[in-house]
């Protein structure tokens, strides 16, 4: 087995870090939220971006619901031996996922320690240029990038966090979305996934301590074949981990990665189905509206969202997207090679832009869309765009073009 990969190590001078019921509840109307999204560039603050798989990002697996909800779920699923329905579609996609023996089905916390786990394979990615099959996590960097005070109590549930995540078993039909590699291949994976493998969990002996008396603990775990592929395709999606972590609720905070996720373009219809599918909102409630608002309220205090509205449908309107940098690797003499090319095709300048493309796509579909691109630029087809017309292609083949159920 590989060391894990500990980003201590690496950068000196960081810290050592159902269908469960057969109750169909009663039907909502078919509503849509209608959302605006404006993506000019302001000011650039200190926060970097997240980079995460896309394919992770989709999943609506944590029970944002009350603990009493959450054990009756539980409870259910283990008399039953089904696994909880998370995602059915008209696309043919199914997304259950079975609890924990011994610690039940994720939290809105493991969605926070998830999050911090995302940020480390994020920093482990951007040394390695791929994603580690095994990773050392030291608790010490949880409380600072969560927000919280350390305890004994926080590392406890910290650590029982990362077993519960360990042990969840999902289960899926054409879920995972995969491009294929430079060779043609698509990656398959087993129906039947975890999340990740936990290896184990240790202090630092005394000797080996800088600082006597004080015994760092680390957790080890083992990426998946899934995830560690997804990451590796560069089929990323991306969040500010800053703003995720200020938020005051945990609906708030999935709302927020969920509308980051689905922010492709200035208007996007969600139905009200998916909205309450991400949340974990009970739609036969007559209160699923104020839930709803809720989640959204301190999206507009945080200006995430400039505004929105409940009414016969939601309508969401984004604040303008801050141009936050993520820190990626110096391109390669050939990556850049890649920009030139990839600006000359589409005729457009803006250089970041060409950049991120090369940086986050397979270069199979970047060569496949510039040439479609010249073709409809030759046959007429593109008047005045063609960098929209190599975005909308390149969303369409890396995660579909649904901001749907499929989402």
């Amino acid at each position: 087995m590989n060391q894990p990969v500990s980003i201590a190590s690496i950068i000196p001078g960081l810290l050592q870090q159902q269908e469960l019921t057969k109750n169909t509840p009663a039907p909502i109307e078919d509503k849509k939220a209608l959302v605006y999204a404006e993506k000019t560039a302001t000011t650039p603050n200190d926060s970097p971006l997240t980079f995460v798989s896309a394919n992770f990002e989709r999943m609506p697996i944590y029970f944002l619901c009350s603990s009493d909800e959450r054990a009756a779920l539980e409870t259910t699923a283990r008399q039953n031996n089904t696994p909880i329905l998370l995602v059915k579609n008209n696309k043919g996609e199914r997304l259950s996922i079975s609890p924990s023996g011994s610690y039940g089905l994720p939290t809105g916390f493991d969605m926070d320690v998830m999050t911090v786990i995302h940020y480390k394979i994020h920093e482990a990615f951007q040394i390695l240029d791929e994603c580690p099959s095994t990773l050392r996590l030291w608790l010490s960097e949880f409380p600072q990038l969560m927000k919280h005070s350390k305890s004994g109590q926080l590392y406890e549930n910290i650590r029982e966090s990362v077993r519960r995540l360990s042990e969840v078993t999902i289960y899926h039909e054409n879920f995972l979305r995969y491009p294929p590699d430079k060779d043609g291949n698509v990656f398959i994976p087993d129906r039947t996934i975890k999340l990740f493998q936990f290896i184990g969990s240790d202090k630092i002996p005394d000797q080996e301590n800088k600082e006597p008396g004080y015994a760092p603990v680390f957790i080890d775990i083992q990426l998946t074949d899934w995830h560690r592929a997804s990451i590796n395709a560069r089929t990323f999606t991306s969040f500010d981990i800053d703003l995720y972590f200020s938020l005051p609720t945990e609906r708030a905070k999935r709302l927020y990665r969920f509308l980051e996720y689905i922010r492709y373009s200035q208007e996007a219809e969600i139905p009200y189905t998916k909205l309450l599918e991400e949340l974990h909102i009970d739609p036969s409630l007559p209160s699923y509206r104020r839930s709803l608002k809720r989640a959204l309220d301190p999206l507009v205090k945080a200006k995430f969202l400039r505004s929105y509205t409940l009414e016969d449908k939601a309508v969401v309107s984004f604040a303008e997207k801050k141009s936050v940098s993520p820190r990626l690797p110096t391109l390669t003499v050939e990556q850049q090679s890649a920009v030139l090319r990839l600006m000359e095709a589409t005729g457009d300048k803006n250089r970041k832009w060409a950049e991120y493309i090369i940086r986050t796509t397979p270069w199979n579909i970047v060569d496949r869309i510039m040439g479609e691109t010249k073709e409809a630029i030759r046959e007429g087809r593109i008047l005045k765009n063609p960098g929209a017309f190599f975005t909308y292609h390149r969303k369409r083949m890396l995660h579909g073009d649904s901001t749907g159920n499929s989402k």
